[in-house]
């Protein structure tokens, strides 16, 4: 159960890092 939730926690970690450097290129396309 724990190597489920570490496993979780770094992809959300990767999850967030996508939609920050997403959020990033909409702006700088705006």
């Amino acid at each position: 159960m724990e190597h489920l939730i570490s496993t979780f926690s770094g992809a959300a970690a990767i999850v967030q890092r996508l939609i920050r450097s997403g959020l990033n290129i909409l702006f700088l396309w705006l």
